[in-house]
């Protein structure tokens, strides 16, 4: 095979590799790649025990800094609720 081919194959490769990191780096430009990179850490269990056996469990999900407590299995999902709400009455900032 004559040297021309394998120069051509190489930079058939050269091109290719280039096109694709720049569709990467525009993709990064648009709002769809910033939300991407934005929600990376909005959403992570941080604990989950079983409540009986491997049917039922609860876990502590975090959802952008707020803890909220689910229980899944069973018949159905069910939320229990956000632990850092303050509770019916009380207003922000006050201390009882």
């Amino acid at each position: 095979m004559p040297l021309s081919t394998y120069a051509s194959a190489v930079m058939a490769l050269v091109a290719i590799v280039a096109m694709l990191l720049l569709l990467r780096a525009g993709a990064l430009c648009t709002p769809f790649g910033r939300r991407q990179l934005a929600r990376s850490d909005a959403l992570h269990v941080e604990a989950s025990i079983p409540i009986d056996g491997n049917r039922r469990r609860v876990s502590l999900i975090r959802v952008k800094g707020r803890a909220l407590l689910v229980m899944t299995g069973g018949p159905n999902d069910l939320c229990l609720g956000w632990l850092d709400q303050p509770a019916p009455g009380q207003i922000q900032g006050q201390q009882s």
